[in-house]
């Protein structure tokens, strides 16, 4: 029998059982096709450097470029979703194939304003 006293107290002891768990450091593979020297590249390792920060370390990120893990842009969305890969930074347009809402980002002229760009992007 539950009450209004016993379910935040459950709840609170589960938080704290998992503490140990959310405590631990999580190390990551990226991959990215493209060369280390390119945009790309740099945006993902701006990424991992962030995500470092905010984890306090916590989360190490090694980044892979120049397809170093043998994965393509097109093979990543499912190489990642199958648990192959931690994580990969990927052009999207390739991914038109599995849906197009992925093509939406090369589209040229497609908005004229930036809030037509906002009101694009809260509909996809």
């Amino acid at each position: 029998m539950t009450n209004a006293l016993t379910t935040p107290l459950l709840a609170g002891a589960l938080a704290v059982a998992a503490l140990p768990a959310w405590a631990q450091s999580v190390t990551w593979d990226l991959a990215n096709e493209y060369p280390p020297n390119s945009v790309h590249a740099q945006s993902a390792d701006t990424f991992i450097e962030a995500l470092k920060e905010v984890s306090d370390g916590d989360v190490v990120v090694t980044a892979h470029h120049g397809a170093a893990l043998g994965y393509k842009s097109i093979d990543q969305y499912d190489a990642v979703g199958d648990g192959a890969l931690d994580l990969a930074s990927s052009f999207a347009t390739p991914w038109s194939g599995i849906d197009p809402v992925f093509i939406l980002s090369s589209i040229p002229f497609l908005v004229a304003t930036p809030e037509e760009e906002r009101q694009l992007y809260e509909i996809a």
